[in-house]
């Protein structure tokens, strides 16, 4: 039995105009076959929900990097059923004692370099960034779990933000767009091992064969987890896979996405 943990925007999504197109066929194929496809991003819970409905699919979801799982209310399986959330029961993992963008403020202060995260922004603002629509930039504000933020330049002023993270109990991945402040507790790997385990119990007798997609740093947490763990190019860069085994997709984006999922479910 094939689990399928992908990253969105640049991998499913395409990273300019966000549309799934060009893995429409390969999503029926899923679909039909029942293989669980989980999203594992940086987004909302409010842009999940938005973009799984779109893509017609129907099981647990990671958000913020791993600062949540969200399962649907009528999922089958051994969770923990107590905060439910339009629809889906969250399950946060990590209980940090400060918010992300409180610690990013102090950060801020601390090094005297004004950060730009998601909270100071305004919907415009995320906008000009993102070229989300407005729904969609207000919901990418409602973070939860973490914060966003413009990386600064230079290297060692990232390594100097790091290093303050730590000292809250934070840590900084980076993605396609911004750097992301998220417990030191929370991460896309955690989120993904938690699910991995949960999908081993659902299913004690069955092989369980997992396929990881990304195409951003804060993706490899994930990649090295799964059985089968592809790289996504993209337009201006293509990562450098950390094992041997992983793959480098032919195409570029979606359509990459596509070829590779196509090749292992549809042999």
């Amino acid at each position: 039995m094939f689990i399928i943990f992908t990253d969105l925007d640049g991998t499913l999504l395409d990273s300019d105009t966000y549309s799934f197109e060009a893995a429409k066929d390969v999503l029926t194929s899923v679909r039909a076959q029942n293989i669980p496809l989980v999203a594992v991003t940086s987004k909302t819970v409010e842009e999940v929900i938005q973009i799984i409905r779109a893509l017609d699919i129907y099981h647990p979801f990671v958000v913020e990097n791993g600062g949540g799982i969200f399962f649907p209310e009528t999922y089958p399986g051994d969770f923990p059923r107590e905060q439910a959330d339009n629809g889906y029961y969250a399950i946060p993992l990590a209980h940090p004692a400060m918010r992300a963008s409180h610690v990013l403020d102090e950060i801020s202060r601390l090094t005297g370099i004004r950060l730009q995260g998601f909270s100071h922004l305004t919907v415009e603002d995320v906008i000009s960034y993102t070229g989300l629509s407005p729904e969609e930039a207000a919901n990418a504000r409602q973070r939860r779990f973490s914060e966003p933020f413009i990386i600064p330049p230079g290297r060692s002023v990232l390594r100097k933000i790091i290093r303050l993270s730590h000292s809250f109990n934070y840590k900084v991945v980076r993605g396609g767009r911004f750097a992301h402040l998220i417990p030191m507790e929370s991460g896309k790997g955690n989120a993904v091992n938690y699910l991995l385990g949960f999908y081993r119990k659902m299913f004690p007798d069955v092989p369980l064969i997992s396929i990881g997609l990304g195409d951003s740093y804060n993706d490899y947490d994930f990649l090295s987890m799964t059985d089968i763990s592809i790289i996504i190019r993209n337009k201006g860069r293509t990562l450098k896979p950390v094992e041997n085994r992983w793959i480098i997709s032919k195409k570029y984006g979606v359509e990459g996405w596509a070829e590779e999922v196509r090749k292992i479910i549809n042999p």
